[in-house]
């Protein structure tokens, strides 16, 4: 074999022991117990992993889900878009079990990791020992271990970056075709783990060494580094446009995540507390305590820092990876400066403002505006301070004291435990692994598999994200569809289907769902246990029950289906508070709420919005909702909503919000009725003198344009009306209005109740375009009002 082949295969090996080391004991049940700890991701990419290997197995279609979002199912271009989340633990699934296959893939790139800084360090400095210290620091980094708590299997993934780095540089001596293609070849690899990787990695790497070269006057090397990245770029599309359009239609992560996904300003000088020397800092806990244990791991360490202070000092061109390091640590620390996982504030004349940080101008900009965790980029640093390494350990071992090969492997030998020992975050499982489910091959929930009566699988609670991941990993034991799950995020599935459907646990509406199967997750159950008996009261005896997990067949419904509602939880509103409809058939249900307090308010169902509001005191709010067949959200919105900051540099006043009620559904089936001017009555209900109305709009209406309802006897004559100038709110389409016609001191009798517009000043009738009873004259006929004697 080639020596340097051999050098480079030595070192891999290396790796992988360093990698074994790094996650012992995973070694010891490599087959039963996944990497990560209980609230990783571990269980959502095993199941992406077992899906395509079944797939494969089955000849279904690999990049759809049709066992997700039961009957709908959901597109899976995020495993196309990033396939080393998944690959190549697929392929190893063939042969092995699945946790197996999942954690030796993890283990494959760890260690590849390592190698492929071990490789750049060794381009950049010759000398294995040295190049072999940065590979240690790359493949051990803590924000690569703190994303390994969290089984985040595609951003560890990194080791294209340090190849496509390698490919630019040779391009300055080298500028050709061919180096331009492998550069691009590697940059899209270096994407392949994760899209995001764009932002965090290649680009503070892209936008360093471009830099370099403009600095350095090399424009013929800018000039084949362009034609890599926009030639790896345009290749990168491929894998990336699928996933950026799937994106775009999927629920958004929830506002706040660039400052709590945000790295503290004392990440880079603070320890893992898992590490038994330095468990007692209590500042540590305190900074990386939460979120930050996985997102904010950043620490350099003593050994790491020492090593590249020497760098910076005596070698040059370690420099332009010190301006890496500090301009993406900078960026790490999100929009506004945290200390001790707290962000802060200053005061300056009566005024208390948050520290606003460079981020803060990148982030929404085109791009860079899809990441929302900033601390991210450690992962950049990480890198940069791996080459530093490098340098400083080589310019030691050309000093006199280390000319014997002997002494610099002997001070690689002491350098490597000490480095490791520092960056200990997820060793010796101070870190609990996964309990898995592999105890499950044999009982009742596994013998689902050969159910053919059984459709789907409702798991609850719903609402919990880990009973959806759990939900999404026994799916590899039963095969059977799932009402909810996901690829990546949250669930597309309707909140308000999946609410329903659990509050009630209505045979009717989880047989209409196709939900054959309801399993209840105990540990995530509320303390009280009352979601358990909420499933015993109204689906009986399960078939299955242990300490984990409660199962039951559906029984067949034995009523209609009902009308269901949840209605809007009371007290503050700060933002927005929601509920839910489930609508049998078309029809009506009367919204009532007391508000509160001074403020902008707006009604929205699905979306659109019905009305609005501008409360000063107190108000009764009172709206129809026209519904159809199936299930709706109902939202109702604080205009001026509380700013999602953290910390009270902004104070918020919330309104009151009380009693709130859907009415009696009321089933209903009307014809669309076309105004001129871009009006359409899409619905009205007339019960008495109240009379319920739902408007859609395709033009601007303003206060010049009237709606009048009016109420006319036998001979023609107007006995009551309700004319109201009407000012469309912008970009409103829709509108809901309950209208009372004053009927109190009418005479008892008939009388027909009419619809209409008219414009102002000159009170002209806007035309009617449907063909309709009283067209003619400008207005519709609603029908009957009887007036009863008091």
């Amino acid at each position: 074999m080639n020596p340097v082949r051999r050098q480079h295969l030595i070192a891999y090996i290396y790796f992988i022991c360093l990698t074994v080391a790094m996650t012992y004991p995973l070694v010891l049940v490599l087959h039963e117990r996944f990497m990560g700890d209980p609230f990783s991701d571990a269980y959502e990419y095993s199941r992406h992993i077992w899906w395509i290997n079944y797939a494969l197995r089955n000849g279904d279609p690999v990049f759809f889900q049709p066992l997700l979002a039961y009957p709908d199912g959901l597109s899976g271009a995020w495993l196309w878009g990033n396939p080393l989340q998944s690959f190549p633990a697929w392929l190893f699934a063939f042969v092995m079990p699945l946790p197996a296959a999942y954690n030796l893939s993890a283990v494959v790139h760890l260690a590849l990791n390592g190698w492929a800084a071990y490789y750049l360090a060794w381009h950049l400095t010759r000398r294995a020992p040295a190049a072999l210290l940065g590979g240690t620091v790359f493949a051990l980094y803590p924000a690569i271990q703190g994303h390994l708590i969290a089984s985040h299997i595609g951003l560890v993934a990194l080791w294209g970056v340090p190849l496509y780095i390698v490919a630019l540089l040779r391009l300055q001596t080298a500028g050709h075709w061919r180096g331009i293609i492998l550069a691009s070849l590697f940059f899209v690899l270096s994407l392949l783990g994760n899209n995001l990787l764009l932002v965090y990695v290649l680009f503070p790497v892209t936008l360093l060494l471009f830099l370099q070269g403009w600095v350095r006057h090399q424009w013929r090397w800018l000039t084949w580094m362009a034609g890599g990245v926009v030639l790896g770029g345009a290749v990168a599309l491929v894998f990336v446009l699928p996933v950026a359009l799937e994106q775009l239609n999927s629920p958004l992560p929830p506002p706040g995540g660039d400052v709590r996904y945000s790295a503290d300003l004392l990440a880079v000088v603070t320890p893992s507390f898992y590490n038994p020397l330095f468990t007692n800092l209590t500042y540590s806990r305190r900074v990386l305590g939460g979120v930050n244990n996985v997102e904010g791991s950043a620490y350099v360490g003593l050994t790491v820092a020492l090593l590249a202070a020497v760098a910076l000092w005596r070698v040059r061109e370690a420099r332009w990876w010190g301006l890496l390091a500090l301009f993406a640590w900078g960026l790490s620390l999100g929009p506004l400066l945290k200390v001790l996982d707290q962000t802060v504030t200053i005061s300056v004349g009566g005024y208390t403002s948050h520290i606003v940080l460079p981020w803060a101008a990148l982030m929404n900009l085109p791009v860079l505006n899809i990441a929302r965790t900033p601390a991210r980029f450690n992962l950049a640093v990480g890198l940069a301070a791996a080459m530093m390494v490098a340098y400083g350990a080589n310019w030691l071992f050309q000093q006199r004291a280390f000319q014997k090969r002997a002494i610099r492997y002997a001070m690689v030998g002491v350098l490597v435990p000490l480095i490791a020992f520092e960056y200990q975050v997820w060793w010796k499982g101070h870190t609990p692994y996964l309990n898995t489910i592999v105890d499950l091959q044999a009982d009742p929930i596994t013998a689902l598999r050969n159910d053919t009566d059984v459709r789907a699988v409702f798991n609850i609670p719903y609402d919990h994200l880990l009973v959806e991941k759990d939900g999404m990993y026994l799916q590899t034991r039963h095969h059977k569809p799932l009402i909810s799950g996901h690829v990546t995020r949250r669930t597309p599935v309707s909140t308000a289907k999946l609410s329903l459907m659990q509050s009630t646990l209505a045979p009717t509406l989880l047989n209409e769902a196709g939900a054959d199967v309801v399993i209840l997750h105990r540990e995530w159950d509320d303390a009280d246990g009352q979601l358990e008996a909420h499933a015993y009261e109204h689906l009986g005896e399960p078939f299955h029950a242990d300490e984990r997990l409660v199962a039951w067949y559906v029984p067949a419904p034995a009523d209609e289906t009902p009308f269901a509602t949840r209605s809007l939880d009371v007290g503050e509103l700060n933002n927005s508070e929601t509920g839910y409809i489930y609508a049998p058939g078309p029809g009506w249900s009367l919204f009532t709420a007391d508000v509160s307090g001074t403020g902008g308010l707006r009604l929205h169902l699905n979306g659109d919005t019905l009305h609005s509001w501008q409360i000063d005191g107190e108000a009764a709010l009172q709206v129809p909702i026209r519904v159809t067949h199936g299930y709706h959200t109902v939202t109702l919105e604080h205009t001026a909503e509380c700013p999602n900051l953290p910390g009270d540099a902004l104070e918020c006043v919330p309104l009151r919000l009380d009693a709130t009620t859907f009415g009696q559904f009321q089933a209903a089936v009307s014809q669309p009725i076309a105004f001129e001017r871009g009006i359409t009555l899409e619905s009205a209900q007339l019960s008495d003198s109240d009379v319920w109305l739902y408007w859609r709009f395709t033009q601007p209406v303003d206060a010049s344009v009237v709606r009048f309802v009016h109420l006319i006897d036998a001979e023609g004559q107007l006995i009551a009306q309700v004319d109201t100038p009407f000012t469309l709110p912008d970009n409103v389409t829709t509108w809901a209005e309950a209208i009372t016609l004053p009927t109190r001191d009418v005479a008892p009798g008939d009388y027909t109740a009419y619809l209409g517009w008219y414009t102002l000043p000159d009170v002209v009738r806007i035309p009617v375009v449907s063909d309709v009873a009283g067209a003619a004259d400008g207005w519709v006929v609603l029908g009957a009002v009887q007036v009863r004697d008091e």
